[in-house]
């Protein structure tokens, strides 16, 4: 599913292609993990997310996403590319589900995500665009990013999805290139779960 998050008084567009289809989804507790098998995309096509893995304490929900390889997310200078992170989330009230490969997720709330080499994340909050029919959003909250070999984590405040106790995920790993025309034939991002979404319950 594609998402553009327009971020309004910053200059910064985020697009990535996010999860496909309406499948199952599976739920987690407090420290909810979901694993994708490695090699599920070309290599190629940039970073291979193998595991997933939500945390939440008194006042933070760590978003924790190990790669096959590290560092988690790369550039690259002299070909002009760069590794990317987005995290689609939905919270309750639960909007509709995304639709298949390649369509909108208009149900989601917030993206986070990252690109590169970083010390920061990026927390957005969608909203519907409707004059250009697309996810519009702005700014919530730079988050701190933590990265440990082949791992980068996430650390969202509670308060700043609202402390849901359940998240509906999607989550997409790819590598973005300067011209479009340099990218290899056939890449494709990695998806994880590979369709539908992830439901992580606090409550449980």
């Amino acid at each position: 599913m594609r998402i553009t998050a327009r971020v309004c008084g910053s200059g910064l567009l985020v697009a990535a292609v996010l999860a496909a289809g309406c499948g199952s989804s599976t739920s987690g507790n407090v420290d909810g993990s979901l694993e994708d098998p490695a090699g599920d995309v070309a290599a190629t096509t940039g970073p291979d997310v193998v595991a997933v893995r939500v945390e939440r304490d008194d006042e933070t929900i760590r978003f924790n996403v190990r790669f096959a390889n590290a560092p988690p997310l790369a550039v690259s200078e002299e070909e002009l590319w760069v590794d990317m992170l987005l995290i689609g989330i939905d919270l309750p009230p639960l909007g509709s589900p995304p639709t298949v490969p390649g369509g909108e997720w208009r149900g989601a709330d917030y993206a986070l995500g990252s690109h590169g080499p970083s010390e920061t994340g990026m927390l957005v909050r969608l909203t519907t665009g409707a004059a250009e029919n697309e996810a519009m959003s702005e700014r919530q909250a730079d988050v701190p990013l933590e990265t440990d070999s082949a791992t980068l984590s996430l650390l969202v405040p509670r308060e700043a999805l609202g402390d849901p106790e359940t998240l509906v995920l999607s989550i997409a790993a790819a590598r973005e290139w300067n011209d479009a025309a340099d990218e290899p034939a056939g890449g494709t991002p990695d998806i994880v779960p590979d369709t539908g979404t992830w439901t992580v319950d606090f409550a449980e």
